[in-house]
């Protein structure tokens, strides 16, 4: 029997500008050296747990373009995995495909080229056999993948392909489902689904007849059924904010260990952002902001913190920079991505002149303003004196009930 890794989607690439620590010369981006480090994690711990397959999930590059660096260093890291004998399979996924109308380009060409023994491209539903499991793998698709009307078309066309898969599973191999897809109900952190109107929700159900079922595509790990066991396992790796308090996973697939599945925590790099009010009455801001960063109880160790201070008087002193990146940086911290300052704003006060404009318009007035502007010559005069009578009366019976 086999043991398979099961790996989210890399995003090699992914939040550089926002998040990444320039290199110096012809150095990486900091956050391109994290991604390719848990890569070789990921290599080490196939390594030690004797791994045959490793399966990931698909979007292998942020950018649909990405730089050439990139696509060198990931095949690099490939030759790698083939070279300790374990093969690798790679599902495409939506950030790895190009479209121009029925046209279809992906970067993963560039890998399928260079045609190195035992890396699949997965750029159709494919089953893979291994001693003791089959892997029915499902590469990203929309609606245009289907070049039909709806939605409910495209799943069903894809819901009809999972029986065929099926059937070519003995019986008693363990039988589990890889992919890209989004499931129904699931909930998205980020830029997963950029086009919502052809994306495909899967439901739980279609899943039937599987042992397991973990998918790529959404970046959070959620389980969405248990019966069928129905799962996103998440990205690779912590890549904005809002994933800040995410733990990310690989999988290991053992068919015979007395654990099927096992969950190992990626070492990805922590993420802070640390939000900071500053009361009205406060004069020294610096001393207050570097005071309640020492206090937080996170760990800055090794992190990346985005700093966000709102001031609650507009006329607070701006803090001193260098000082508050200092006292964040001696906590630990690896980088500091960003600091924001804001005020709120001052209430507008109406002055007494403001105050005493009469702004209403005289009914008279606005009578013949609308008179001149609507009414022909010829009934203007009974027009006006009409509109004067219903005036006279309306405010006579308003009086009246005062």
């Amino acid at each position: 029997m086999s043991k398979t890794l099961i790996v989210g989607d890399p995003h090699l690439g992914k939040s550089t500008i926002t998040l990444g620590k320039t290199g110096i010369g012809s150095s990486l981006n900091s956050r391109v050296i994290d991604q390719f480090n848990i890569l070789e994690w990921i290599l080490n711990t196939a390594l030690n747990e004797n791994i045959s397959n490793i399966i990931i999930t698909g979007d292998i590059f942020d950018d649909r373009r990405p730089p050439s660096t990139i696509i060198s260093l990931f095949i690099i890291w490939l030759n790698k995995i083939v070279d300790n004998d374990i093969n690798i399979s790679i599902i495409m996924g939506n950030h790895d495909s190009i479209r121009s109308g029925a046209f279809q380009m992906s970067a993963l060409d560039i890998i399928a080229a260079a045609d190195i023994e035992g890396v699949s491209i997965i750029k159709s539903i494919t089953t893979l056999h291994t001693l003791g499991a089959s892997f029915t793998l499902l590469p990203f698709s929309d609606r245009r993948s289907y070049d039909v009307n709806s939605n409910v078309e495209a799943l069903n066309i894809l819901k009809g392909k999972l029986p065929y898969e099926l059937a070519e599973i003995d019986n008693k191999s363990a039988k589990l489902v890889i992919g890209h897809l989004a499931i129904e109900g699931s909930l998205p952190v980020g830029d997963e689904i950029d086009d919502a109107t052809n994306e495909i929700f899967c439901p739980s159900e279609m899943f039937k007849g599987y042992d397991a079922t973990f998918l790529g595509h959404i970046h959070k790990y959620q389980i969405m059924s248990k019966t069928p066991f129905v799962s996103h396992i998440g990205s690779m790796d912590i890549s904005d904010y809002g994933e800040q308090d995410h733990t990310k996973v690989i999988i290991i697939f053992d068919p015979d260990g007395k654990e099927h599945y096992r969950y190992l925590e990626i070492p990805t790099r922590p993420l802070r952002q640390i939000s900071i009010t500053v009361p009205e009455n406060i004069i020294d801001t610096t001393s207050y902001v570097i005071k309640s960063i020492q206090n937080e109880k996170r760990s800055f160790v090794k992190s990346i913190v985005k700093l966000n201070i709102l001031m609650e008087n507009p006329n607070t002193v701006n803090i001193d920079r260098p000082l508050v990146e200092k006292s964040i940086l001696n906590l630990g911290a690896f980088h500091i991505s960003r600091i924001n300052e804001e005020r709120r704003v001052a209430p507008i006060k109406k002055s007494a002149a403001i105050e005493s404009i009469d702004n209403t318009v005289n009914e008279n007035t606005a009578i013949k303003m609308f008179a001149d502007a609507n009414i022909d010559d010829e009934n203007k005069d009974n027009f006006i004196a009409l509109a004067n009578e219903i005036v006279k009366e309306c405010s006579s019976s308003a009086e009246g009930k005062i």
